[in-house]
């Protein structure tokens, strides 16, 4: 009988300790997920990510340039009877506003004709 309540009480002493080990890891759980957020959003606000975005960014916009200059050669556009410069990637960068300057709109509400507007 002595031996069927000890074993009874380290049963008890055993799932108390179970129990606790899982409050334990959840809590450890909780605390790395925060950890990481915190880290995602120090990430997102430094200036490594502003950078490759910009990159990216830039790729991108070189990708699309000289995709729209192979178009306009393969259909016949020369480019000594128009000396515009603007199949230079370099003028069409300084041309572009700076960051803030033109809301998302706008920029192409100027270039855009509308219909009933006039020649």
């Amino acid at each position: 009988m002595a031996k069927l309540e000890a074993s009874s009480l380290q049963t008890s002493a055993s799932e108390a300790m179970v129990a606790q080990i899982q409050v334990e890891k959840q809590k450890m759980k909780e605390d790395a997920k925060a950890s990481w957020a915190r880290r995602k959003e120090d990430f997102l606000n430094s200036s490594e990510f502003d950078e490759m975005c910009s990159s990216k960014a830039m790729a991108l916009f070189e990708h699309g340039f000289n995709g729209c200059l192979a178009q306009f050669r393969a259909n016949g556009y020369s480019e000594t009877g128009h000396p515009t410069p603007f199949m230079s990637i370099l003028q069409a960068m300084e041309d572009m506003p700076e960051e803030g300057e033109v809301e998302a709109g706008q920029m192409f509400k100027e270039r855009i004709p509308t219909p009933d507007a006039t020649p």
